[in-house]
């Protein structure tokens, strides 16, 4: 299954990424991953501490570029998809964590009659 979330994901930085450049393509990808592990994470109040799990999407994708890219773009690119997949990664699993501490302290407040 990661290996299927990394092409697409791969797809996804390609295709932004060479329409609007490498920067748009960073940041779609950042938003991707973010995404990803939100979903991923929901109800985990410890979701933000598998970081090792969460680097596996960036670091598939930079072994696929090493397979058959230049050296120059692995430089270049490399970079960016690690930055951006595992921040993006980290960033959705510490909202999911933050979100799933907030649930229930939200389930117990009695509602408003209005808002």
């Amino acid at each position: 299954m990661k290996v299927f979330v990394a092409i697409i994901s791969f797809v996804v930085v390609i295709g932004v990424g060479e329409e609007a450049g490498p920067v748009a393509g960073f940041s779609a990808f950042l938003a991707y991953c973010f995404v990803c592990q939100f979903l991923l994470s929901r109800g985990n109040v410890d979701a933000h501490r598998h970081w090792p799990i969460m680097l596996t999407l960036p670091v598939a994708i930079v072994a696929l570029m090493i397979l058959g890219e230049r050296r120059e773009v692995i430089l270049f690119q490399g970079l960016g998809i690690l930055t951006s997949g595992s921040g993006g990664a980290y960033a959705g699993a510490v909202a999911a964590a933050i979100h799933a501490r907030r649930a229930p302290a939200q389930a117990s407040r009695p509602p408003r009659l209005f808002s």
